[in-house]
């Protein structure tokens, strides 16, 4: 079960690594003087650094979001694919509700969000980043999500479902 230990947002002028900050440089230059793009704007092949490791998100309602895309390279306490699934459909609750309060956190903002988590799954450290950006199809209401999470230790013998690396 996956324990909280330390859950902070950071500014989003922090986000240091290339990667994450290359995702967020490309989603500013797709707002073209918009508070936010649109899905229609992202064209994930844009951004192959980062491919594996970024989920895109419809939001069906508050504290509502299903995976349209599940980033191959993402770790999770379900070890699962989630695309197709809803951020309820984690089976830790604990993981299911700290991911649902970030997604909800850039829905009510409209704005890019970036959380740093700590914690403990089965008695290892998880530690990871979180870079959010909201998607707009009218340009005011958030309707989807794009989410590239950063993984900087994950617990000595848990299983990815692809290639995983910092950086």
């Amino acid at each position: 079960m996956f324990q909280i230990k330390i859950d902070r947002r950071e500014p989003i002028e922090a986000v240091t690594d290339p990667n994450l900050r290359l995702l967020l440089d490309y989603w500013r230059g797709k707002c073209a003087g918009r508070a936010m793009p649109s899905r229609v704007d992202i064209d994930p092949l844009e951004f192959r650094a980062n491919l594996g490791r970024v989920h895109i998100l419809d939001v069906l309602g508050p504290e509502r979001f299903r995976f349209r895309i599940y980033g191959s390279a993402i770790t999770n306490p379900d070890v699962r694919d989630m695309t197709g699934l809803t951020t309820q459909d984690y089976e830790d609750k604990n993981f299911a509700a700290l991911v649902t309060a970030h997604y909800q956190e850039c829905v009510d903002e409209r704005a890019p969000v970036y959380r740093y988590v700590l914690g403990m799954l089965d008695g290892g450290p998880y530690e990871y980043f979180r870079l959010l950006l909201p998607l707009s199809t009218d340009g005011e209401t958030v309707d989807k999500l794009l989410v590239a999470p950063l993984r900087v230790i994950i617990p000595v013998g848990l299983p990815t479902r692809g290639p995983f690396e910092r950086g």
